[in-house]
């Protein structure tokens, strides 16, 4: 027969037990390079976008395996773009969702999505993806970070309208 003392005791010691192996796992976790992260729960919401490099961009591009998205403005894309993007400006918001509305179709097409801008430092490929995630869109989207300079500067296939060519008329770039 168990009294009431006996089973104070023996919940206190294993309360006791369970504080100490949860402080010893969270301290080992803390110091392993390979713990895990605490992550506040608006990261989890979008961990469907993952970043990608000019490589990984430039093989979904050659097996056509995937929608390019332009995040850049009009006028920028207009000018030149990674050959068969499509324009979803990232701002303003109102052009997005109408640009969004436009493309819905290949949006939810079965490739995959690869949005870019002009460069590392640009947002606008973020931007874009998280209202993509924030929309209910859950399947990966893929940014590719370093953008459209990096494109070029590995002589990769772009579209460029004559009325923009510059000084760099004797590239590989294809024109419209």
């Amino acid at each position: 027969m168990v009294t009431g003392n006996s089973f104070k005791k023996t919940f206190s010691r294993a309360l006791l037990l369970m504080l100490l192996a949860s402080g010893t796992g969270f301290l080992l976790n803390a110091w392993h390079p390979e713990g895990f992260e605490l992550v506040p729960r608006e990261k989890l919401q979008y961990d469907t976008i993952v970043h990608i490099n000019v490589e990984e961009t430039r093989i979904k591009h050659a097996a056509k395996a995937a929608l390019f998205i332009d995040s850049r403005s009009r006028a920028e894309y207009t000018q030149e773009h990674i050959e068969g993007a499509v324009n979803i400006p990232a701002t303003p918001e109102s052009l997005s969702m109408k640009a969004i509305q436009e493309h819905y179709s290949r949006i939810n097409g079965p490739v995959e999505m690869v949005i870019y801008c002009s460069h590392h430092s640009c947002g606008l490929a973020e931007t874009l993806a998280r209202r993509f995630v924030t929309l209910g869109y859950t399947r990966t989207i893929y940014i590719f970070g370093e953008g459209i300079e990096a494109w070029q500067a590995r002589a990769l296939p772009i579209e460029q309208n004559d009325d923009f060519k510059d000084s760099s008329a004797g590239s590989t770039h294809e024109t419209n």
